[in-house]
């Protein structure tokens, strides 16, 4: 015998998904509007010279991204599906906390030198990430969060190393020792009679500004890093100051999008070549 489910008990699990549908479609809109005024008070400053505002620290704010991304993994691997109205309010959050960290019109970390500027990159990349957004959007997909969750992992790990390399003792540059003992005068004959004048080279008067001795060994290790003649040609045109820091970061910039490898990966590297000596 087949048991069908009454009418009346179909009519209530209509009427709830649809409220629970349309709270969540409200919720998105509420936050949509709340992101957009946040964005736009802050353009506003930006433009018209007002007091900038308290931006947070990138690492407290992945920290708290982590542990959003960790919760809506757990909540959706209970509930079996990305869908859920927590996992959507917790991608809300972390979209949110990504711009609010991030803004668009803040311009990103020329040089990545820091922890700050790896994890300020890597936030930037967060917030256009189609598998956050349509997480946030009620359309996202698992594999979606575990792009996410994968991301979150990744990074977690790459700081850390980072840390440990920072943290590891410079090897200190031997003081030289003061000559010791007084010098005796040295006698210079005078000649009677004077030679010709030499005529004496001209001088290249023309100015060379080179960059700092820092910023050239780190500019020479991403070359050796990536192993390209042409980049080392550019990292050597840096060093004699032949091209400022701008047409390096350029050049480098525009070499590397053509590869499969990010400038994340090869300055970290290099970072990690640096220290090593």
């Amino acid at each position: 015998m087949v048991f069908e489910d009454r009418p009346d008990k179909l009519l209530a699990d209509i009427v709830r998904t649809g409220a629970e549908t349309f709270k969540s479609v409200v919720d998105g809109i509420t936050t949509v509007i709340r992101s957009g005024d946040s964005t736009i008070r802050d353009l506003d400053s930006a433009l018209t010279g007002g007091p900038a505002p308290e931006s947070g620290n990138p690492e407290q704010s992945f920290l708290e991204v982590v542990a959003l991304v960790q919760a809506a993994m757990e909540e959706a691997r209970q509930k079996g599906t990305a869908n859920n109205p927590g996992v959507v309010q917790r991608a809300r959050e972390i979209l949110s906390k990504v711009t609010k960290a991030e803004p668009a019109w803040r311009p990103g970390p020329a040089m990545i030198r820091t922890i700050n500027d790896i994890i300020r990159m890597a936030l930037r990349d967060l917030r256009g990430s189609e598998h956050l957004l349509q997480l946030a959007q009620g359309t996202g997909t698992l594999q979606d969060l575990e792009s996410i969750t994968t991301w979150a992992d990744e990074l977690t790990d790459r700081v850390n190393k980072t840390q440990k390399v920072i943290a590891q003792p410079k090897p200190s540059k031997l003081p030289v020792e003061p000559v010791s003992g007084a010098q005796e005068p040295v006698l210079v004959p005078v000649p009677v009679e004077k030679p010709p004048a030499k005529s004496k080279k001209k001088r290249d008067t023309t100015p060379k500004t080179k960059a700092n001795p820092e910023d050239i060994a780190f500019a020479q290790a991403v070359a050796e890093e990536m192993g390209d003649n042409k980049v080392k040609g550019w990292a050597q045109d840096f060093a004699d100051g032949k091209i400022s820091e701008k047409q390096w970061i350029s050049r480098l910039t525009n070499h590397a999008a053509a590869g499969r490898e990010t400038l994340d990966d090869i300055f970290a590297r290099a970072t990690q070549r640096m220290a090593k000596g």
